[in-house]
């Protein structure tokens, strides 16, 4: 009978979420734009608007993600609800549902902030709910954590489904708030109905003892410190020097169990004491100011101590050829005592534990395979020797150690067993690491040595050794030079045109379809591109009215051989047949209309024209970089350059044609692309991961080339057997509507390096408990 009640139950939930949908997605959407909207441009407001796009974007996906994490968590509460032995999810058969997302504590405060909204929304419906539960299960008591549908189920399937998505991490955050204000708003009636249902079978909500429920008590406070925090922590962390307590806080989000040791303290002094604020001591040393500001680190020069660096040394030869696969060890966090005892200044403390702790993060790091954070380990020691003499290391984002470090990142989430670059690209880094660990020196010239020779063995691997690669690049390589000597010839033109009156068709013909012909032939003949370029200046004398006998006559002469070069070259600006016809058909009438008497206001000479124009008459314009070409025209550049390679080529652009350009009246979302592309370009490196809405589904790609001018790119696809173009521009713009992520949303040094300032934070809050 209780089987059946809470699979009625079950059902009943899903079909009022299935029911409420709609409703959320638009809640969800509306509220997120009036919230930018109050932001106004500022880089809140295109967080928002990312979320925002990406919501709608992904509306079937995240609703069939959130309904199968909320299955499963719901089978889960079924099974464990009221019994003493709970098993560990990891444990229970037949689930493979990883909740690591809502395992990081740095997420957890948030989520229970959400919890707590739910809390107070649902009122005294859930409290009814967690009564009526115990009484089906014949317990005398309800509490929250025993009901199958209590609000960590429905706010944790919620924000698992969200992280299916792998968005960025502020744009994640910002959805996942959204989403759950939203359905707050809905969760009493949610819990109404399932009250109802219980009622109907007579489960009555009168509990044997009157005990007050768990639900009744005040929520937890928005920064209250996570359930989570071992007894020892809890039993001397506000008596640990905060140095201490910041890398025990830190150890217990990624060593668990190694928090529940004893805690050994430091030696005085210390560089972060009761005065300072962490995270704002951290944000100077990596750069930050308030406001988004950057800036040098507050700590120039180090000390430099000799009995440091030679422990350091030591160190090194001690664990030097330990490394496996298997080795993730902090080393310099287990030998901090010594480490800091043999520091001269607090600056050298304190570099020894913001490497240690951000190395904490980075061997942790859930996204690299353990065989790559194992040989990243193996430059701890690297990394430290390079941080106690150069502060720009935390200090630039460019940094060439922390580049390499995030290159190695980002290829080596790529990784795996089925991938046929993997076990060259696992040799390379291993080879790079070798070369690190072997080098005499840790200095900034070495990472910079090390970073060129990782890209040039991506380009290698991923361009050249493809031939079908090769072809491609050098096919887009050849439509990007076109499109730019296209977009030259041009702004010529208009430049020669401005301030003169001409009929629209010809303006239209001479702005849009005669550079393609300029284009075209001076590929082949650079006399006749000239040629064509020496038409223009008759063409628009031609059509201006004739209010002399001369004139005419020197027109009459003319036409013959105005009339050739214009039939000869008309197939090269991409007319057929019937276009040409037109368009000189029409020509012949403004030819007509000139010629006739009475005309009394004349035109320019041709002489006059001829000196006008004649700078683009020599081809003199500027060859440098040209503006950013439609994205329509790219594709025709393209798809010509690309008929040699007889379908080896996938066009990408022709199928996201609706979303090439923003719509009319739109500009909200090509400002927000505007705000991606210096994001956008940063992120784009040979050898990245995105994943694309192609085909009907949502497909792994991979980066293989992007152009030297950064127009265009090449990706390998799943499931596609040949490569696959794409212009940068229309690739922003899908990222910014939600058809494109990255599978790595921010670098794996700078994952560490936020980890940690989130970290710190959290920590100030929980010591300001007191």
């Amino acid at each position: 009978m209780r089987t059946e009640i809470l699979r009625d139950l079950q059902a009943a939930l899903l079909d009022q979420l299935q029911q409420a949908w709609p409703a959320l997605l638009r809640t969800v959407a509306d509220g997120l734009l009036a919230q930018a909207d109050r932001l106004g441009g500022s880089p809140a407001a295109t967080v928002l608007l990312d979320a925002r796009a990406a919501w709608l974007a992904f509306d079937a996906e995240l609703r069939q993600a959130w309904f199968e994490q909320l299955q499963r968590l719901l089978e889960r509460g079924l099974q464990t609800a009221f019994r003493r032995d709970k098993p560990s999810f990891a444990q229970a058969a037949g689930h493979n549902l990883s909740l690591q997302a809502l395992a990081e504590v740095e997420q957890e405060l948030a989520l229970e902030r959400q919890i707590a909204q739910f809390r107070s929304a649902a009122g005294e419906a859930l409290n009814e709910l967690n009564a009526r539960i115990a009484n089906l299960y014949h317990q005398p008591e309800g509490s929250e954590r025993e009901n199958p549908f209590r609000p960590y189920v429905l706010c944790g399937s919620l924000a698992l489904g969200i992280d299916t998505l792998n968005l960025q991490g502020e744009i994640g955050s910002a959805l996942k708030k959204a989403a759950n204000q939203a359905l707050a708003s809905q969760v009493a009636a949610l819990y109404q109905g399932l009250n109802a249902l219980l009622a109907a079978h007579a489960i009555p909500v009168e509990l044997p003892l009157q005990i007050r429920r768990q639900a009744d008590s005040p929520a937890p406070p928005p920064h209250a410190a996570s359930p989570a925090l071992p007894a020892t922590l809890h039993a001397q962390g506000r008596h640990l020097p905060r140095s201490d307590l910041l890398l025990r806080w830190i150890q217990m989000k990624t060593s668990p169990d190694a928090a529940r040791q004893a805690i050994a303290q430091s030696e005085p002094p210390h560089w972060l004491d009761s005065q300072l604020n962490a995270g704002q001591l951290l944000r100077e040393l990596f750069g930050q100011r308030p406001g988004g500001q950057t800036g040098q680190a507050p700590f120039t020069t180090y000390a430099g101590s000799t009995v440091l660096a030679s422990s350091i040394a030591e160190l090194e030869q001690s664990v030097a050829g330990q490394a496996d696969a298997s080795d993730l060890r902090n080393h310099i966090l287990e030998h901090r005592a010594r480490l800091s005892s043999q520091a001269r200044e607090p600056s050298e403390r304190m570099v020894v534990d913001v490497v240690a702790m951000l190395f904490e993060f980075m061997l942790h790091d859930g996204k690299l395979p353990s065989s790559v954070r194992s040989q990243l380990g193996r430059l701890q020691f690297q990394l430290l020797k390079l941080g106690l003499f150069d502060p720009t290391l935390f200090a630039e984002r460019q940094h060439p150690a922390r580049q390499l470090f995030n290159r190695i990142g980002s290829v080596a989430i790529a990784l795996s067993a089925d991938d046929p670059l993997s076990d060259g690209l696992g040799e390379a880094i291993r080879h790079l690491v070798e070369q690190a660990v072997g080098a005499p020196h840790s200095d900034v010239a070495l990472f910079e040595r090390l970073l060129a020779e990782l890209e040039d063995y991506l380009r290698r691997t991923m361009q050249h050794d493809d031939p079908r690669m090769v072809q491609a690049a050098a096919a887009l390589s050849s439509a990007e030079e076109r499109s730019a000597h296209y977009l030259h010839a041009m702004a010529a033109m208009r430049a020669a045109l401005d301030g003169l009156t001409l009929p629209a068709r010809l303006e239209h013909f001479l702005l849009a379809t005669w550079p393609l012909a300029i284009e075209r032939v001076g590929r082949d003949d650079a006399a006749q591109a000239r040629s064509c370029r020496q038409l223009v200046p008759v063409l628009v004398w031609s059509v201006q009215p004739k209010t002399s006998n001369g004139e005419r006559m020197q027109m009459l002469k003319r036409l013959p051989e105005l009339v050739n070069l214009l039939s000869r070259h008309l197939a090269q600006a991409r007319l057929n047949d019937a276009e040409q016809q037109d368009f000189l058909d029409w020509l012949v009438a403004a030819h007509l209309e000139a010629l006739k008497e009475g005309h009394t206001r004349a035109g320019a000479s041709l002489a006059e024209l001829e000196a006008r124009f004649a700078d683009f008459m020599l081809g003199s314009e500027a060859t440098g970089a040209a503006p950013d070409y439609p994205a329509g025209l790219a594709a025709g550049f393209v798809a010509e350059a690309a008929e040699a390679l007889e379908g080896g080529l996938e066009l990408l652009d022709a199928q996201f044609d609706a979303l090439a350009l923003p719509e009319a009246g739109a500009p909200r979302d090509e400002a927000l692309a505007e705000a991606l592309k210096a994001r956008v370009l940063e992120q784009l490196k040979t050898g990245v991961l995105v994943d694309i809405a192609f085909g009907g589904s949502a497909r792994r790609a991979r980066l293989n080339w992007i152009s030297p001018r950064a127009a265009s790119l090449l990706l390998t696809i799943a499931n596609l057997d040949k490569p696959a173009a794409l212009s940068v521009q229309l690739f922003r713009r899908l990222l910014a509507l939600g058809h494109v992520r990255f599978v790595e949303s921010e670098p794996l040094f700078e994952r560490a390096v936020q980890a940690l300032l989130r970290n710190a934070d959290e920590m100030e809050q929980w010591a300001r408990q007191g």
